[in-house]
């Protein structure tokens, strides 16, 4: 998500960098009791594939002993088989999304089996983008290359090429076998599938207009108290500048807690970022500049070296935008300038 691993991290890192910056000047260098320093710029951009609720996607599949034709808590005889199928089972992407096309996407795979019979090699999992059996509609597929006996977890990882998935993603387990067993007790557990997708580059992106998403996500944080030495940072600010290319409104804010209680929060107001417009082709048409501001001093310092949290609050919405969903390509994206400009104070008599 931007704001959780970029634009926080980096806030947080600059005002903790300022707060404990030493200074060791010779008397050639000092030119008065107060200095103003303007630290290196940090750059970033920053697309929709960045934002982890459009562009990772967690999908779980349960598949119950009644699908099978099995009773429950009584034991029963399973024969050898193979070539069952199930599904396909229809799972909804985040509502917001209506249609993402991709050069690339990462994906893992876990299965569980607590089916009391051992899963055969050739059991093929498919991830498709219609219900249909076509092969051309598989996403990624994975086909179990051992045995999995009862209780046993298989994970899976790998990387798809170009395709493209809408609103729904439809998850299939074809040529499903098992050498059986005598007196098998099913427990009523079932064989659960957990897949998690991650859109690595996007080609192109359509998203339903009038709709919004709020992330709260909360940081561990250990910051030391300031000590009384001389050359350290008292007053100045860390300064994001946005220039938007990305057809999405967003706002974000972060807070500083100690036991539970905001204590203070990250920026001077809520950072609010306006969506960009684009052209019917998904080309971003109108640059969108803006910034947002994070105090530094000594007693802010102070303040949050007593706090244990950060909670950040990250709201993205398409509101204001015609049609029932907008278009956006690989050249939408946001431009991200981090500067922080610190006022050192030098005490004197510790030259």
């Amino acid at each position: 998500m931007i704001v959780k691993h970029l634009i926080i991290l980096s806030l947080v890192a600059s005002l903790f960098m300022c707060g404990c910056f030493k200074f060791d000047p010779t008397y050639d260098e000092i030119n008065g009791i107060q200095s103003e320093w303007l630290l290196p710029i940090a750059k970033t951009s920053i697309g929709f594939e960045n934002i982890k609720e459009i562009s990772k996607v967690q999908l779980e599949v349960f598949v119950s002993p009644s699908e099978l034709g099995y009773p429950t808590n009584m034991p029963v005889n399973v024969p050898a088989v193979g070539g069952l199928v199930f599904g396909p089972y229809q799972k909804a992407l985040p509502e917001i999304i209506q249609r993402i096309e991709y050069d690339s996407l990462g994906f893992t795979v876990s299965l569980v089996n607590e089916f009391p019979f051992t899963l055969s090699p050739g059991t093929t999992i498919n991830f498709r983008n219609a219900p249909n059996f076509f092969s051309e509609n598989i996403l990624f597929s994975w086909q179990i290359g051992e045995f999995a006996p009862p209780g046993s977890t298989l994970n899976f990882s790998a990387t798809s090429n170009s395709n493209f998935f809408e609103d729904f993603i439809y998850i299939t387990i074809e040529n499903l076998g098992t050498p059986g067993g005598n007196d098998l007790v099913f427990s009523g557990l079932p064989l659960s599938i957990t897949a998690e997708f991650d859109v690595i580059d996007l080609k192109e992106i359509q998203l339903q207009t009038n709709m919004q998403i709020l992330s709260v996500d909360t940081l561990s944080i250990s910051v030391e108290e300031p000590g009384d030495t001389f050359g350290v940072a008292t007053g100045g600010t860390a300064t994001i500048y946005f220039d938007n290319l990305l057809p999405a409104n967003q706002r974000f804010q972060a807070y500083f807690l100690q036991n539970g209680l905001v204590t203070d929060s990250l920026l001077s107001s809520p950072g609010i970022i306006e969506g960009c417009d684009v052209t019917p082709n998904g080309d971003p048409l109108s640059l969108k500049s803006t910034k947002a501001v994070a105090p530094l001093s000594w007693a802010k310092w102070t303040k949050i070296s007593k706090c244990d949290k950060l909670v950040v609050h990250h709201y993205l919405s398409t509101n204001g935008y015609n049609g029932a969903f907008i278009t956006a390509n690989d050249a939408c994206r946001i431009d991200l300038q981090l500067v922080v400009d610190v006022m050192l104070n030098i005490n004197i008599s510790e030259l």
